[in-house]
């Protein structure tokens, strides 16, 4: 409790590849709240690295073209999954706030914006991340 998206996805899974759970969260914090820019949700952006995890090529670009396009089929999966769940990938169309305003966390603290909806966010990456295989 009190973690970002990001690092709470990543953390689910840091065991599984043995990755030190600190270190996962450091690594996870860097894409919190659409990595500053208003990117992806932590949340599905870890679901990013997962399966990137799970699924990645490890050879030179191009050494494994079947592999990538298993990767990003998923990838693309897991995307119109947590879009037909919640309408939208970023941050800023999902809670309808920019986290990295002033104005923005005030109104999501105002509306306890975070507490209410980021946690169904994190469930259903795991959920759709764990569906992926």
């Amino acid at each position: 409790m009190g973690f970002h998206c990001s690092q709470s996805v990543l953390e689910v899974y840091a065991a599984d590849f043995g990755i030190d759970p600190m270190v996962a969260r450091r690594m996870a914090n860097a894409l919190a709240g659409g990595s500053g820019v208003g990117g992806e949700c932590g949340a599905v952006a870890s679901g990013y690295l997962v399966l990137g995890l799970r699924h990645g090529n490890t050879k030179p670009v191009h050494g494994d073209v079947d592999k990538e396009a298993e990767l990003f089929g998923r990838i693309s999966r897991f995307v119109a999954e947590f879009k037909k769940r919640h309408g939208a990938i970023t941050c800023r169309e999902l809670l309808g706030v920019d986290l990295f305003t002033k104005e923005g966390r005030e109104e999501a603290l105002r509306r306890d914006l975070i507490m209410t909806h980021c946690p169904n966010y994190i469930r259903d990456a795991i959920t759709i991340v764990d569906s992926l295989g």
